[in-house]
C-alpha cells in the first residue's frame, strides 16, 4: 500500500514508468479504501493496521496460501516492522482527551495504537499460530523484520513467516558501475514501512531485470558520482548468466541500519 497505488504490481509498474506519488510535499496513500479489503477493521483498526491487513492478504494470495496453509499453523509466524505504530489513533485520541475529556476517549485506543496490532490482526485473520510479534527500529524496522523472519526459518523456529517490513566502499571499484535507484523519489519516505516496500520493489525489479529511475534527479551535487539512473528505467546489464543481485538499504533514526541482499530466482 503506497502513494503509487494499491498492490505490489502497481508500485513496481508505476515507479518503473517514472510516476511520482508525491504531491505538494505530501505522499498519501490516496487510492486505498479500507472497505475494499475488510469491513470489520474499518472502525476497529488503525490505518497502519488496515494497510498491514490489505498488504498481508496480497502476500498470502501471491504465495498461494489463500485456500490452504502450506504448513501446520503453529509453524507459520508473522513478523512486521513499524516505526511508530498507530499514530493516527494516538493523534485523534489526544485531541479528544484535550478537547472533550477522558470519558470520550475510545476504549479501543490502546489495542488500535499498539505497535504489534498489525501482526496480531494478520495472525488472527489467516490462522497463523507460530511466533507473532513486531519489530520497532525506526525506518529500518521492516528490513529488520524481514531479516528476523529469515533467521527464524534458518533456526527452525518456523517453516514460513509472513513478514514486511551499504556501505556505497563495500562495492570497491565497481561502485560507479552499479545502478542506484531511489523508491523515495517516487513515493516519499514511509518510515517503518519503508524497508518492506523497498524490498518488494527490489524483488520485482530483479525479476524483470530492470533498474527503475530516480525521479526528479537532474543535477548531481559535488561528490555524488554514482549511476543514479536518472530520467527513465533501463534494463539491467548483466556481465554473465548469473542471476542479478541487489542491496536494499534502510537507515533509521537512532542509528538503526539494515541492508538486505536479494537475488533473483
Amino acid at each position: 500500500m503506497t502513494p503509487l497505488g494499491v498492490g505490489a504490481r502497481e508500485l513496481h509498474e508505476r515507479w518503473t514508468a517514472g510516476a511520482c506519488g508525491i504531491r505538494d510535499g505530501e505522499a498519501p496513500c490516496a487510492d486505498f479504501t479500507v472497505t475494499d479489503h475488510t469491513s470489520k477493521e474499518a472502525r476497529r483498526a488503525d490505518r497502519s493496521t488496515q494497510f498491514a491487513i490489505a498488504a498481508g492478504d496480497e502476500a498470502v494470495a501471491d504465495a498461494g496460501w489463500a485456500d490452504e496453509l502450506p504448513y501446520d499453523a503453529e509453524l507459520i509466524g508473522c513478523v512486521l516492522g513499524t516505526g511508530i505504530g498507530g499514530i493516527e489513533t494516538i493523534e485523534n485520541n489526544h485531541d479528544t482527551l484535550r478537547d472533550t475529556g477522558p470519558g470520550a476517549v475510545s476504549p479501543l485506543a490502546v489495542p488500535l495504537m499498539m505497535s504489534n496490532a498489525g501482526s496480531a490482526a494478520l495472525s488472527l485473520r489467516h490462522g497463523l499460530r507460530g511466533p507473532i510479534f513486531s519489530v520497532a527500529s525506526a525506518c529500518a524496522a521492516a528490513s529488520h523484520a524481514i531479516g528476523t523472519a529469515l533467521r527464524m526459518i534458518q533456526h527452525g523456529e518456523a517453516e514460513a513467516v509472513v513478514t514486511g517490513g551499504a556501505e556505497r566502499l563495500a562495492l570497491g571499484e565497481r561502485a560507479e558501475q552499479i545502478p542506484v535507484s531511489s523508491t523515495k523519489s517516487a513515493i516519499g519516505h514511509l518510515l517503518g514501512a519503508a524497508g518492506a516496500v523497498e524490498a518488494i520493489a527490489t524483488t520485482l525489479a530483479l525479476r524483470d531485470r530492470i533498474a527503475p529511475p530516480t525521479i526528479g534527479w537532474e543535477e548531481p551535487d559535488e561528490g555524488l558520482d554514482l549511476d543514479y539512473v536518472p530520467g527513465t528505467a533501463r534494463p539491467l546489464a548483466l556481465p554473465d548468466d548469473r542471476p542479478p543481485v541487489a542491496l536494499s538499504n534502510s537507515f533509521g533514526f537512532g542509528g538503526h541500519n539494515a541492508t538486505l541482499c536479494l537475488q533473483a530466482a
